[in-house]
């Protein structure tokens, strides 16, 4: 996943559809020592309205339809409990 226009809203449907609780923070390669990427880049201009349960029902360019390099790939780190 890219990380243009990526933010915590968006993060919230990747936790909530893990079952990960909430979305505590975005981590990018720079955030991981010695980190890389390789594969396919699936997803770029996420846009959640914050209510979805899982990233793919929010708004995106397409399956694979990306402007974006390796080094633009996001994580995210999810508290862990659900509040449910």
């Amino acid at each position: 996943m890219c990380d243009d226009a990526f933010t915590l809203i968006d993060a919230q449907a990747v936790c909530r559809q893990l079952g990960l609780g909430t979305a505590t923070a975005l981590i990018t390669l720079t955030d991981v020592p010695k980190a890389s990427a390789s594969g396919t880049i699936w997803m770029d201009e996420v846009g959640c309205s914050g209510t979805e349960t899982s990233l793919s029902a929010c708004p995106f360019g397409g399956w694979g339809v990306h402007d974006c390099r390796f080094s633009e790939n996001i994580g995210v780190s999810c508290s862990g409990v659900n509040s449910s």
